[in-house]
């Protein structure tokens, strides 16, 4: 079974990225936009209890002082106009993934089999009035590289 684990800033730490993104979007695409927020995405492929998977999402692979997650939902109930995840084209080294896979063979005492897998993409939660041509154009000139990465 794949669980899905999004892992997002708390509302009161600044979230630079996003910010920096919102900055690079006006200055170099003019495009309208009044909020960027970003999270982490984590795909487990892989079989385990309901409150292991609880455990991953609350302090696994967190940090609990600075990071608000979700399991099997999505992280944020408000409507951001967009939302855009950018994800490793097949083929490509995961090395966030790889990572977290072996922070979960270490938490779980056990190596993850060949069928089981970690995989990670990174999201970006969109507030402004653009078109789906403008969401394209940013995911392609400002975040993802196209050779390597799919959104």
């Amino acid at each position: 079974m794949i669980h899905r684990i999004e892992v997002g800033l708390k509302p009161h730490i600044k979230d630079v990225q996003g910010d920096m993104l919102l900055k690079k979007s006006k200055k170099f695409l003019n495009l309208t936009i009044s909020s960027i927020k970003t999270a982490q995405v984590f795909l487990l492929n892989m079989e385990s209890s309901q409150q292991t998977m609880e455990e991953l999402a609350d302090h696994i692979l967190v940090d609990p002082v600075i990071h608000i997650s979700s399991l099997d939902k999505p992280l944020w109930s408000d409507s951001a106009h967009w939302l855009l995840e950018i994800g490793l084209q097949p083929g490509v080294t995961d090395n966030v993934g790889r990572t977290a896979r072996e922070v979960l063979e270490t938490y779980l005492g056990r190596k993850l089999d060949h069928q089981e897998g970690v995989y990670t993409a990174c999201q970006y939660w969109i507030e402004g009035d653009l078109s789906s041509s403008q969401v394209e154009e940013l995911a392609d000139k400002l975040i993802a590289n196209r050779l390597i990465q799919r959104w």
